[in-house]
């Protein structure tokens, strides 16, 4: 600790005691041989050569162009000890024969075997800002390597290695070496730019973890190490099926350990161009070096073209041409024979014996970045042997038989039915697909050939009519919505409606789904419908007396007057019924009248009824029948007075005859009558002949001793006392009349 406080480090103690230690080993002298020999790892750095180079010859694979490279966000000549290559050797146990390396110190360190103690190098202080932000304390000593690239398929990926002198014993401790290998471009989903990283431990992605986990010292080890504690973003041995030991001593690398071979991999976009952002650091500290081995041009997005077929066909077999292939536009097959097959699915049909040999198959990619021709190639044989013809396939409708004959007449071969029959025919009444494998030999290659036919019987369900009708009683007219409720597995039906009366007879036929049927008369109907599939399978169903019809009442009245003086009549009205002759004189009419002021009379054809005072009166004759048909039609009846005109007003807030409000004055007023019915006219003068006061329409107005306040009263404001005069025309339903006279105002 004495150490520590003269070097005036601002560390815990236990990041100091690591320095110390690592600081005894440099002093000692311990040396790293940059070419270690035999079965090690040996690196050589690449400082000093330009980074489209590296990216050309040491990483760039089959089906991608890597461009604008940048090692430490510098493009050209590499000036840091960063990076080099890897030659594996004779070691066998590393994956990679050969390939780059970056690390966070001197890529010397990363040759093996491991035998040191917080291996270190001597590195750059680059600090990568990216690497920053996906790190959980302050990166040092970083290595960033940039490019763009663009991709002839959708998918690349690129193998590698993860090491670290970390492990094992800072495993989930403060000082964790990160890297990553960050992707940036447009989603094939959505085509938004996103940004993830492909370092990615396999198996880790799922719905709740859609990014998955990045491989770490955390994330992939043997076990929490000495140095270590368990928390939320430590596993602990969770993923050590992806984890190696490095002992000491061991050959290989330095670092104490490494992962297995990982694949860092995506899905992209053909011919768009994509980012990539490989970087690696120390954490908290100068030392214990990281480095991440990447395979020797592993970094690819191939195109490429395979048949999935077998080899070997027999006689009189069609030979389908099944393949894979990433995007194409042009895909043909050459046969042995030179013939050329371009249509897909491409098919050579009934084999011969002759069309043995070696078939091509050729795909032009479609990308529009790359003219790119891909191909495959198959030996194919085929062997003497016969087909079945079990016939085109059959439908038929439920309850019908179908018979399959195998059309097959080799007396020595075995037939197999997929029933369990061994016969040349069967009969089947259920829907299946139905094989015939026969087997026999071939005397001239010794081959217990095998062929068979398949042919699919399908059973149409027959279909199940059944309907229903939103209405099925009522008088007449009634008008049914029918609804097809017919259940059947078929896409299309065909309807047939027949609509009986009692003697059977056809009223009315259609063929809609779900027709509107009329039906004028009284009596008892029934029903059928027939459906009839695509198929060609029917079935039908009727439901007798299904529609119940009783006669309609038609009725109207006659009013006499409808419209009167109230002296005329003294508010007397006489009414006449007028019924249909499908109801009249029937004893069980309900006969009911309303005539508009709260009374009604019953079962009365006619009657007569007086009014205690004017208005407007809609009278209602209501018929219903016993069969509870019913109809009803309204009258307006209309009593006017004479019109009463108050001489006095006394307007001085008592509440009596404050306003000019003229007795018996019916106001209602229909603004779209074009006769103009009540309405009115008023004009007030003084007796100079000045007019004080002039207004349509007036509706203040009085009955039965009760005043109703309208828009526009007189109330003689802003009027001297005295005596005036006025003019009032009226345009009433009974008759017109023009008033005169005089109104005096006292207060």
């Amino acid at each position: 600790m004495y150490f520590c406080n003269l070097i005036n480090l601002y560390f815990d103690t236990y990041f100091c005691m690591r320095r110390f230690l690592l600081l005894a080993i440099i002093i000692t002298g311990v040396q790293v041989s940059l070419f270690a020999q035999g079965t090690n790892v040996t690196v050589q750095s690449l400082m000093g050569t330009h980074i489209d180079t590296i990216l050309k010859y040491h990483l760039a694979g089959e089906g991608v162009e890597l461009t604008n490279g940048k090692f430490n966000n510098s493009p050209g000549i590499v000036t840091d000890d960063q990076i080099g290559t890897f030659n594996r050797n004779n070691n066998t146990q590393f994956p990679f024969a050969t390939g780059l390396v970056m690390t966070t110190g001197a890529v010397s360190v990363a040759a093996g075997p491991n035998s040191q103690t917080g291996a270190s190098g001597t590195a750059g202080d680059y600090t990568d800002a990216t690497l920053q932000q996906y790190a959980t304390n302050t990166v040092t000593n970083c290595a960033a390597l940039d490019f763009d690239f663009l991709a002839y398929a959708d998918t690349f990926a690129f193998n590698y290695v993860f090491g670290s002198e970390e492990y094992p014993d800072y495993v989930c401790a403060d000082y964790n070496d990160i890297f990553i290998f960050l992707l940036t471009g447009p989603d094939p989903t959505t085509g938004l730019t996103t940004t993830k990283n492909v370092a990615i431990i396999p198996g880790t992605i799922s719905a709740t973890n859609p990014q998955g986990l990045p491989v770490s010292i955390n994330n992939v080890n043997g076990g929490i190490g000495s140095f270590g504690n368990a928390g939320p973003d430590c596993y602990g041995g969770t993923y050590a099926a992806y984890y190696i030991s490095n002992g000491t001593n061991s050959q290989g690398v330095q670092y104490n350990g490494t992962t297995v071979q990982l694949s860092a991999e995506g899905n992209i976009l053909a011919c768009e161009t994509y980012h990539m952002h490989l970087a690696i650091g120390n954490v908290m500290d100068y030392s214990y070096d990281s480095g991440v081995f990447l395979e020797g041009k592993s970094f690819q997005s191939s195109v490429e073209t395979h048949l999935l077929m077998r080899d070997v066909y027999c006689l009189h077999e069609n030979i389908v041409f099944d393949y894979i292939s990433d995007e194409v536009d042009t895909v043909y097959v050459v046969t042995p024979k030179g013939d050329t097959l371009w249509n897909e699915p491409f098919t050579l049909y009934d084999a011969d014996v002759s069309d043995s040999g070696l078939y091509y198959l050729y795909a032009h990619s479609a990308l529009p970045c790359v003219d790119l021709w891909t191909y495959d190639s198959l030996n194919i044989s085929v062997i003497n042997t016969f087909k079945p013809d079990l016939g085109e396939d059959q439908w038929l409708c439920t309850g019908e038989v179908a018979t399959i004959t195998s059309n097959y007449d080799e007396n020595s071969a075995g037939l197999h039915w997929n029933t369990g029959d061994t016969s040349s025919s069967i009969e089947v009444i259920t829907s299946g697909e139905y094989i015939l494998n026969v087997e026999v030999m071939n005397p001239a290659t010794q081959t217990n050939c095998k062929s068979s036919d398949t042919v699919l019987i399908t059973f149409w369900d027959l279909p199940q009519p059944d309907f229903e009708a939103d209405i099925t009683s009522g008088c007449t007219p009634v008008i049914s919505r029918f609804t097809n409720l017919t259940n059947t597995a078929s896409d299309t039906i065909s309807c047939a409606w027949y609509f009986f009366d009692e003697n059977f007879n056809i009223l009315d036929y259609s063929s809609e789904e779900n027709p509107i049927i009329h039906f004028n008369s009284a009596g008892n109907f029934s029903v059928k419908l027939v459906i009839t599939t695509a198929e060609g399978c029917k079935d039908s169903i009727t439901k007798w007396n299904y529609i119940i019809t009783a006669p309609q009442p038609e009725l109207d009245f006659i009013a006499t007057p409808e419209i009167c003086m109230m002296n005329e009549t003294n508010g007397e009205i006489n009414f006449t019924a007028v019924l249909s002759s499908n109801v009249i004189d029937n004893p069980d009419n309900n006969l009911v009248w309303r005539f508009g002021d709260g009374d009604e009379t019953l079962n009365e054809t006619t009657t007569s009824h007086t009014y205690s005072s004017w208005g407007d009166y809609v009278v209602t004759l209501s018929l219903t029948t016993e069969s509870g048909c019913g109809d009803s039609v309204s009258h307006l009846i209309v009593i006017e007075d004479d019109l009463i005109f108050p001489n006095v007003i006394t307007p001085n807030g008592d509440g009596i005859n404050d306003v000019w409000a003229i007795e018996n004055l019916n106001t209602d007023i229909n603004p779209e009558d074009p006769d103009e019915y009540r309405h009115n006219e008023v004009r007030i003068s003084d007796r100079w002949g000045k007019v004080v006061f002039h207004t349509k329409n007036y509706d203040t107005w009085a009955k039965d001793g009760q005043i109703h306040m309208g828009s526009n009263p007189f109330t003689g404001d802003n009027l001297s006392d005295g005596t005036y005069f006025y003019t009032f025309i009226y345009k009433g339903k009974a008759k017109t009349t023009q008033w005169h006279g005089s109104i005096t105002i006292v207060r």
